[in-house]
């Protein structure tokens, strides 16, 4: 079976606020069993005729007819697979709307310090390239450039953390 047609996936699931469950029962699973499991990078997977998939790349099938190269979650929750909450998107373009890093020591997404100078450097990444924004005397201030940046550089696909 071609899973990858918007007709062979309505067969297969139900949706209902960004859960797909199974519409027939598979083996173990149940009928209105919601699919798959969650990996371990944070993203519901769905195992279908052997192949994997993403939960969230199989929504947007069933309800735009289509695959994009990029799907970005709106809010940034990897499991928010809602309609709503998804959106095509390029590469660059799902790459802006990443929260702040876990190891991130500044607080502020884009920000660091930098020994030498005694200065806090703000950089943002604008098509693969990291943009310097400029050096500022307090973290708040290369913050605040750098929301600016982004708003500017990055629209709605603009997340400051």
């Amino acid at each position: 079976m071609n899973t990858q047609t918007q007709e062979a996936l309505q067969n297969l699931f139900n949706y209902q606020d960004g859960v797909l469950t199974w519409k027939n029962p598979r083996g173990r699973v149940s009928t209105d069993t919601p699919a798959g499991t969650v990996s371990s990078n944070g993203y519901r997977i769905i195992k279908i005729d052997g192949k994997v998939y993403l939960a969230h790349r199989l929504v947007f099938l069933i309800h735009h007819g289509f695959m994009p190269e990029y799907i970005d979650h709106i809010d940034g929750n990897r499991l928010n697979n809602r309609i709503e909450n998804l959106r095509e998107a390029t590469k660059t373009q799902n790459g802006s709307n990443m929260k702040l890093r876990s190891d991130n020591k500044t607080g502020f997404k884009g920000v660091t310090f930098h020994k030498t100078n005694k200065r806090y450097h703000a950089q943002l990444k604008v098509n693969g390239t990291n943009k310097h924004v400029g050096y500022f005397d307090t973290v708040e201030l290369a913050n605040d450039a750098l929301v600016k940046a982004r708003n500017e550089l990055h629209g709605e696909f603009a997340n400051h953390g």
